[in-house]
C-alpha cells in the first residue's frame, strides 16, 4: 500500500526534528532530556531493525521520561508499522491532542487513523461484531478518504448493511382489554429469560471493563504500564474473544425466551373465551446489536 510505504520513514523522520529542535532549547545536561535522548535512540534502532513493538514500547518510555508530544507520533507509526491499529489509535489522538502537530503531522496521523479504521472495521465484520463494526465507519465519516479507500469503505459499507439486521417498524397495538396472569409456561419462559439477560448484561460489563483498562495503560504514564499492557493482553485475550460471540449469544437467547413468554401469553386460552383457532396472530421475533423485540399482528 503506499500510505504504508511512504510511512515507513516517518519514525526516523520525526525523532531528527525532536532532536534538532529541542537540543536548541533545553539543557544538555538535564537527566530527563538525556533520558529522552537515549531511549528515543534505543526505539529508533529498534524499529529500523523491523522490531516495531519494542520501538513502540520504548517511545513510550521516552516521553515519559520527558513528554514531548513529537515522541507520540513515533510511537503511533510504530504500532502502525507492527500491525496493531489497537495500540496505534490513542497516541495518535493524544498527539493531536497536544497542539503541536504542524500540517504534515496532522496528514500522517490521520492516514493512520484512516487505515487503522478500516482494518478494525473489517476485522468487526469478519467477526460479526455489528456494533464495533458501526463505531469504526462512523470515526470514517469524518476523514478525507483517496479513491481507493473510499472503495474499500463502500464494499465495507454494503458488507455492513447485508449483516446489520433492519429496524423493526412500528407496530399499532390494539385497545387495551385488560390483563390477567400469564400462564405458568410463560411465567418460566420470562423468568429464563430475565436471568439470560442479566448473565449476558454482566459478562457484558466485565469485558467493557477490561477493555476500559487496557486503553487506559496503553495512554498511561506509568513506567511499569508498558510491561502491565501486555500480561493485561496475554491474560485477558481469551475472555474479549469469547464474550464477542457469547454476550451477543446470551442476548439473542434471552429475547427469544422472552419472546416466547409473550407469544404463549397471547395465544393463551382464558375459561369462557372463544376457541383460539379462530384468532389470526402472527408473531416474528426481532433481534439485533442494540435492540430486541417482536413483530406481533393479529384479528381477535
Amino acid at each position: 500500500m503506499p500510505a504504508r510505504r511512504r510511512l515507513t520513514s516517518l519514525a526516523v523522520l520525526a525523532l531528527l526534528t525532536l532532536c534538532s529542535a529541542q537540543a536548541l532549547a533545553q539543557d544538555p545536561e538535564s537527566p530527563e532530556y538525556q533520558r529522552m535522548l537515549q531511549l528515543s535512540d534505543e526505539a529508533t534502532t529498534a524499529v529500523l531493525d523491523g522490531d516495531f513493538e519494542t520501538g513502540a514500547i520504548t517511545f513510550r518510555a521516552a516521553f515519559r521520561a520527558y513528554p514531548d508530544p513529537v515522541l507520540l507520533k513515533n510511537e503511533m507509526i510504530a504500532w502502525y508499522r507492527a500491525g496493531d491499529c489497537h495500540s496505534a489509535l490513542p497516541p495518535a489522538r493524544s498527539f493531536l491532542r497536544s497542539e503541536k502537530a504542524l500540517p504534515e503531522d496532522i496528514a500522517d496521523v490521520r492516514t493512520v487513523e484512516r487505515d487503522c479504521h478500516l482494518q478494525l472495521t473489517e476485522e468487526a465484520l469478519a467477526a460479526d461484531d455489528i456494533a464495533l463494526a458501526s463505531y469504526h465507519l462512523d470515526r470514517l465519516e469524518g476523514l478525507e478518504l483517496p479513491a481507493d479507500s473510499q472503495q474499500r469503505l463502500n464494499e465495507l459499507r454494503a458488507q455492513y448493511q447485508r449483516k446489520a439486521p433492519p429496524k423493526p417498524e412500528p407496530v399499532a397495538c390494539p385497545d387495551d382489554t385488560g390483563w390477567s396472569v400469564p400462564p405458568p409456561r410463560a411465567l418460566a419462559f420470562f423468568g429464563g429469560g430475565l436471568a439470560g439477560a442479566i448473565t449476558g448484561a454482566s459478562l457484558h460489563i466485565v469485558a467493557l471493563q477490561r477493555q476500559d483498562e487496557l486503553d487506559a495503560l496503553s495512554t498511561s504514564d506509568d513506567p511499569n504500564d508498558a510491561r502491565r499492557l501486555r500480561q493485561r493482553r496475554a491474560a485477558w485475550d481469551g475472555y474479549l474473544r469469547t464474550s464477542r460471540w457469547l454476550v451477543p449469544t446470551m442476548y439473542t437467547l434471552s429475547a427469544a425466551a422472552i419472546a416466547t413468554g409473550v407469544y404463549l401469553t397471547l395465544t393463551d386460552d382464558a375459561p369462557g373465551e372463544e376457541d383460539s383457532s379462530e384468532r389470526a396472530l402472527r408473531f416474528a421475533p426481532t433481534l439485533g446489536p442494540d435492540f430486541g423485540g417482536a413483530h406481533i399482528s393479529g384479528s381477535f
